[in-house]
């Protein structure tokens, strides 16, 4: 999902307002409340049949652009599954630290999930 200039903007002015306007209690609660209130996940049926897809672009310095997809199971699916694989890898002791998910199993490491294959696109 890319975000239009406009709304990038937005977010990057009202993220610092957001983020002390939410440090209140009463705020916060509301907000939260809200989004018991309003956001349901997939049922079982969903989780189990649904796909995600992904898409992200990068770009280096010299304006040099790469493109690639990631197709995979349902997401809640596929969040719980690579969270319990990352759980054992971890209890496993081979990983500490402050790591992002790359650079403490792979860049590859979605791809061990059940379903999910990467597409790459041309530049």
């Amino acid at each position: 999902l890319a975000f239009p200039p406009r709304l990038v903007r937005l977010f990057r002015l009202s993220g610092p307002l957001l983020e002390v306007a939410l440090k209140a209690a009463p705020l916060r609660d509301f907000f939260g409340g809200q989004i018991d209130r309003l956001v349901v996940g997939p049922g079982e049926a969903e989780r189990q049949s649904g796909r995600a897809w992904l898409w992200a672009q990068a770009r280096n310095a010299r304006g040099e652009t790469r493109q690639a997809g990631l197709e995979t199971v349902e997401a809640y699916r596929f969040t719980a599954e690579a969270g319990v694989r990352v759980v054992e890898r971890v209890l496993d002791g081979v990983y500490r630290g402050a790591l992002t998910p790359a650079l403490a199993f792979g860049a590859d490491f979605p791809l061990e999930i059940p379903g999910t294959q990467r597409h790459d696109y041309p530049a």
